[in-house]
Order: C-alpha cells, then sequence, then structure tokens
C-alpha cells in the first residue's frame, strides 16, 4: 500500500510483522504504535551525544507520519559501538544486521559498494536544498572525488581528522613557553599571557601567537620544557598509525598541498623532481618534505629528555595517552603536548569528568588546550629551507561513512534522516557539540563557535583562515586503487640495513627507536630502494605502455 513520506515523498512500504526487543539499543523493546530506525553510531572520536538532539527532533517533524499500517511516527533506536561497526566486522556482518542506517567507523567504501551492500543514495546527496545548494555541493572537492562511484554515491564521509601536536595552553601561560614579540633571530625570550609574537600568520590574536615559527625555534622549545622538568610530548605506542600520521602531516606541510598531492594522481610537476607522471611516480620518495618528517622522528626519538617513557610502549593506547597527558596536571612531572588527532577532546571526556574530583578547573571545556601548526624548516641542517608561503594542514578526512543498509525494510526512511543529518543546521551542532569539523561547507553561529571550547576553536580558526591551505587526500586514481598492495607502504615503507640484515621498516619514530644506529640519510635512501624503478615498471608497466 501507498503511504506518504511527511515533507519528502510516496514510498511503498510492505507490512512487517511485530519486531522482538533489541538488546543494547536506546529503545530495546520496540513501540509497536511507531515506526522504528535502526541506526548504528561507531562511538568514537565523534561520540554519540551529538546525536540526541537530532534524533528529538527528527521524531517531532515525523510525528504524525503514517509509514505503516496502524503506526503512528517515527521512533529511531541507537546502538553506539566500535568494533561492531569497524571495517571487516562492519563488512561480514552489515547484511545480516538489523541496522537501517549506519554512523560507521574506518571501512572500505569502495568494497562495500562494489558488494552491493550499502544503498545508493544518490538522490538524497544531489538533491537541492532550498538555498540552492546540495550535499554533494558542500562536499569537499576531494571528498566528491572519492566518495562519487561512477556517478553515484553509496555513502559520504563523516569527520574531518586534523592530526597533530596538541598543546597545552594553562601550561604554556603558567610556564611562559610563548615566544615573546621582543624576540630576535639571535635570542628567543618567552612570556606568559601577554606580548606574544605574530606567529606563522603574521597577524595578532589569532590562534597561533607565541607558537613557533620554526623547527629551530620548537626545538628550543623542548629544550626550555626539559629546563624546566617538563616533558615535551607523549603519544600512542600501541598504534602506529598516530605517529604516521604525524609524519604525514610535516610531509604534507613542508610540500604544501600541489606537490604532497602527486602522491595520489602523479601528475604533475614535483618541485624537486620535475613533471610526474604515471611512468615515473617512483620518484615522488625524492620529497623533501618525507626527509623533513624522518628528521623531526630521529631527533625526538634520539633525546629521551622529550617524551614520556611510555610513548614507546607497546601498551599504551591512544585513550591511554590521551590519560597520561591530562593527569598530568596532577603529578611531578608536567607532558606539555600529545601528538592526536582533532578527535581527542570529545573522546576524552571521560577523563575529564574524573578529574574533576581533583578541581572544577580541570573540566571539560573550562581547562585550555590549542592546536600548534607545524612551524616550517628555516636553517635546519640537512633540510633545505621551507618555500611554502601557505599554512598547510593535513585534513585527512579518514575512512568513517555515512551509510545505509542496502538489505534495510525503510531505506526511504533511513534516506531521510541521513538527509536530515547532512543538513547545515545539523553539521553546525555536531561541531558544537562535540568540537570535531566535517569535510563540508557550513557554518556557526556566534553562540555555537563562542560555546566551542578553546582547543575545538583552534581547530575552526585554523582551517577557516585564508593562511590556510588545507591538503585532503584522496585515494581514488586509478593507479592507486587498483594496486593498494603495492602500495601499502607508499608512505614510509622504506628498506634499511638494521642489526647486520637488510629489512622493511614502515614507522620512522619506532625504527629509529628500535634501531639507534639508523640515520636519517638510510631511512630516506630506504625509500627509494623500496620503490625503486625497477620494482615500479615491473609493477605497474601496463598503465604507462
Amino acid at each position: 500500500y501507498m503511504k506518504k513520506l511527511r515533507h519528502s515523498f510516496y514510498v511503498i512500504i510492505p507490512l512487517l510483522l511485530a519486531a522482538c526487543g533489541k538488546i543494547g539499543y536506546s529503545v530495546e523493546k520496540v513501540d509497536e504504535t511507531h515506526t522504528t530506525l535502526y541506526l548504528g553510531n561507531y562511538d568514537g572520536g565523534a561520540g554519540h551525544v551529538w546525536l540526541d538532539k537530532l534524533i528529538e527532533e527528527f521524531e517531532e517533524l515525523h510525528k504524525d507520519d503514517v509509514l505503516e499500517e496502524g503506526k503512528k511516527g517515527v521512533k529511531i533506536s541507537v546502538k553506539n559501538d566500535k568494533d561492531k561497526y569497524l571495517g571487516n566486522n562492519l563488512f561480514n556482518d552489515i547484511s545480516s544486521n538489523i541496522e537501517d542506517i549506519y554512523v560507521s567507523g574506518s571501512i572500505s567504501y569502495a568494497d562495500f559498494a562494489a558488494a552491493g551492500k550499502i544503498a545508493d543514495i544518490t538522490d538524497i546527496i544531489t538533491e537541492l536544498d532550498e538555498d540552492g545548494s546540495s550535499v554533494e555541493s558542500r562536499l569537499y572537492d576531494s571528498m566528491r572525488r572519492q566518495f562519487k562511484l561512477n556517478n553515484h554515491y553509496y555513502g559520504v564521509p563523516t569527520i574531518s581528522a586534523m592530526s597533530g601536536i596538541v598543546y597545552d595552553v594553562d601550561l604554556f601561560e603558567d610556564e611562559q613557553l610563548f615566544i615573546s614579540n621582543s624576540s630576535t633571530e639571535e635570542k628567543l625570550n618567552w612570556t606568559g599571557k601577554d606580548n606574544k609574537s605574530l606567529g606563522m600568520d603574521g597577524v595578532a590574536n589569532t590562534y597561533d601567537d607565541g607558537l613557533p615559527e620554526t623547527f629551530e625555534q620548537f626545538k628550543k622549545l623542548m629544550t626550555r620544557m626539559t629546563q624546566k622538568s617538563i616533558t615535551p610530548l607523549t603519544w600512542s605506542g600501541m598504534y602506529q598509525t598516530y605517529r604516521q600520521r604525524f609524519m604525514n602531516y610535516i610531509w604534507a606541510s613542508y610540500e604544501g598541498s600541489s606537490d604532497y598531492m602527486l602522491n595520489y594522481t602523479f601528475n604533475g610537476t614535483d618541485s624537486d623532481s620535475g613533471e610526474i607522471d604515471y611512468s615515473n611516480g617512483y620518484l615522488l620518495q625524492k620529497q623533501m618534505g618525507k626527509k623533513a618528517a624522518i628528521y623531526v622522528a630521529k631527533y625526538i626519538i634520539s633525546h629521551s629528555e622529550l617524551y614520556s617513557e611510555n610513548a614507546i610502549k607497546t601498551s599504551q593506547s591512544h585513550t591511554q595517552a590521551q590519560t597520561e597527558f591530562l593527569t598530568s596536571v596532577e603529578k611531578d612531572k608536567r607532558i606539555a603536548m600529545i601528538l592526536e588527532g582533532s578527535w581527542w577532546e570529545n573522546e576524552a571526556r571521560g577523563t575529564f569528568d574524573s578529574m574533576v574530583k581533583y578541581s572544577s578547573e580541570y573540566a571539560y571545556g573550562t581547562r585550555r588546550f590549542g592546536y600548534m601548526p607545524f612551524p616550517r624548516f628555516v636553517g635546519t641542517e640537512e633540510i633545505p629551507d621551507s618555500t611554502s608561503t601557505k599554512n598547510a594542514v593535513l585534513c585527512d578526512a579518514g575512512s568513517g561513512c555515512f551509510i545505509i543498509n542496502s538489505k534495510s525494510n525503510n531505506i526511504p526512511l533511513a534516506k531521510e534522516f541521513l538527509k536530515f543529518i547532512l543538513s547545515k543546521k545539523s553539521m553546525a551542532h555536531f561541531t558544537a557539540t562535540n568540537g570535531v569539523t566535517l569535510p563540508y561547507e557550513y557554518e556557526l553561529s556566534a553562540e555555537q563557535y563562542n560555546g566551542l571550547t578553546p582547543y575545538a576553536r583552534s581547530l575552526w580558526d585554523v582551517i577557516h583562515d585564508e593562511n590556510t591551505e588545507i591538503v585532503y587526500p584522496s585515494i581514488d586514481n586509478i593507479l592507486r586503487v587498483e594496486n593498494s598492495t603495492f602500495f601499502s607502504g607508499w608512505e614510509w615503507g622504506s628498506k634499511v640495513r638494521a642489526n647486520g640484515v637488510v629489512q622493511n621498516v614502515y614507522e620512522p619514530m619506532m625504527s629509529f627507536y628500535s634501531y639507534p644506529e639508523l640515520t636519517v640519510e638510510d631511512y630516506f635512501n630506504g625509500l627509494s630502494d623500496n620503490y625503486s624503478k625497477e620494482k615500479w615498471e615491473g609493477t605497474l608497466s601496463k598503465y604507462f605502455n
């Protein structure tokens, strides 16, 4: 029979048998008087609090809709989980799962689409809103290229992930770790809250005031910290992706968007190697941005006083690193910075809440943190000076997706809800609630912006600064898509001699810790050895012959 979905379109809905309760969902006993939509939410960095209000508004908007005989209104039942909505777990189970719609964790989107496991949502992504825009038009270009498969959309990305350095603003002020505006090239002076230098953007009263402009200044900052018995850094020893992303960020910030993106397009002119195409992409392993990142890794790891002992332990997860960073405020030795992703503060809310017992000043949103753009290379031995005039920031949207189960019996309703949460208003609510940004064009109201935590405001300011060049990589090139195994070590896979044996390593920081005898040149040259001309041509020649 035919029923009209209010505010939307007509749909054919089969008469369904009564469902039993679903354990773990927000509505465990199905309300037989309403149509129920099941939603699986990856309860990671973005959390789940942002969903509550949107669900409430959507249910109110559709409270009078009749989608099934004998039922009136809509109820959305959410299950918040992590492992269940990730990668192969979701791929293997989605066809038999109860969920109609997902806010997934990291998945292989193209594989899901190719296997027919997710529904075609092109209509709601390209449909024009009242203001003449669409979800597609608001989606960043690089993400559009990645998610549009044969002119169809089967999903769109979730959060924008900016990896880099998070610093403790309160500690920087208390211990005078900011660079003063009275500094000279020969001598740095230090300050707390006032009289800060202009930072890399050269503008007063912005997110980077008092922060290092060059890596040489950053080294001096870390030395000042150790002189004050402060540990500069910590990170997750368990998950190498956090360290790899940090390396990628340094690489991208040095190269700038144009040169860095050649690693995904293999089409253009590289500042170091000249014209790049499919036939000579291996030359990109010689980009100086890679050497700069390797230099940073070697420098930090070679000075054990610069990082926490737990940072190099494989037992320290990302959440444990967050806790170590936050709780150091109550310990004899403070930690000033952490290598993290832009979602970390929301992910660590539990730790913030538990620390209120020490002081209300430790509460989420009260304690102040900031995002530190990686400084330029000027005057560093072994590394040519940076030439980019923009502040290049790597913004990896990750692999989380908004998707609909192709086996759902409620695809029209799922589409309607997905369209709702992808509206500009809902996106603004998302960021205002958890401080995490999405890879779409949307705005925050003054009230929403002022309500962000200091850390979230610094992220928003960085992304929307005209001096910032956002780098959004996407693996949508046929060369990389069809040869994913070959390119699995493209970023940091290096062939080196360590402990007297030639072997492959895949992450600079822990490689230098495990093999102290390795040099920057060893690792950098090993990148080209691993992706030699012979190996490249032997594997990929069909693409350019």
